[in-house]
């Protein structure tokens, strides 16, 4: 394998994401690595050169953001303000401002792991194994427990939290069109780029500002403790504000 050789490999991969092609490099030079260390190769080619990663501008939402998306849900037709009972677009807003947790982590979350006594939410499923995206426990927050008891109230027997099943894809597009007809300025501004992965990656942040450790928020996001520095926790200037008033 020589520089030519990794060279002609991204040929064929035109419009590869940097971030996936150091993936693959990092996994390749592990491989080769333990190759030699296993006698497999008697000497290692070059190594995959990774690429740095630009900085870009990741969408950060303000709790206040949260707020006003949310009350776009409830007053679209299906929401809580038309119907007076919680739409699942509501109940995943709850629960994603609370838990930071991935889509999948609520897609499929049965009230047979919401624990109301114990105050707690598991999201792995039983009998179902996990690697690199864990299914964490995590605890219910006073603000989201009314929320979940009135779900709960209003299951009309369905086994799931969200009962209407509705596919996050569907969800989102109504989000984006009610957002866009908002006479909100800022609902307007976000509704071309509005996604549910902003809620989670919001979640790790405002975690991160209020100076809880990356292993703790990992803990409930289902990530390590790297990921929530390198991917999901974002720096803004005013996260430091009170550091450099105090200096």
């Amino acid at each position: 394998f020589t520089r030519d050789d990794q060279a002609l490999y991204e040929a064929t991969r035109p419009g590869l994401k940097i971030s996936t092609r150091n993936s693959e490099a990092k996994t390749f030079n592990a491989i080769i690595n333990q190759a030699a260390r296993d006698g497999v190769i008697d000497a290692k080619p070059p190594t995959w050169q990774r690429v740095s990663e630009p900085e870009v501008q990741r969408l950060i939402l303000t709790k206040q953001d949260w707020a006003d998306v949310l009350d776009v849900a409830a007053n679209m037709p299906r929401g809580s303000n038309r119907t007076g009972r919680l739409h699942d677009l509501e109940i995943y807003l709850y629960m994603v401002r609370y838990t930071g947790g991935r889509r999948s982590f609520y897609r499929d979350l049965k009230w047979d792991r919401v624990d109301f006594a114990n105050k707690t939410i598991n999201f792995a499923v039983v009998g179902e194994t996990y690697t690199t995206k864990r299914r964490p426990m995590v605890p219910i927050s006073d603000d989201l427990l009314p929320i979940l008891k009135l779900a709960y109230e209003q299951r009309d027997g369905s086994e799931y939290v969200l009962p209407k099943r509705i596919g996050f894809k569907t969800l989102f597009a109504s989000l984006r069109t009610a957002m866009a007809k908002s006479n909100n300025d800022r609902m307007r501004e976000l509704a071309p780029v509005i996604h549910s992965h902003a809620f989670r990656r919001s979640f790790a942040t405002w975690c991160a500002a209020e100076g809880f450790s990356p292993w703790v928020i990992g803990k409930i996001t289902g990530n390590s403790a790297e990921q929530i520095e390198k991917t999901y926790a974002v720096f803004q200037p005013s996260h430091a504000l009170g550091l450099v008033n105090r200096v």
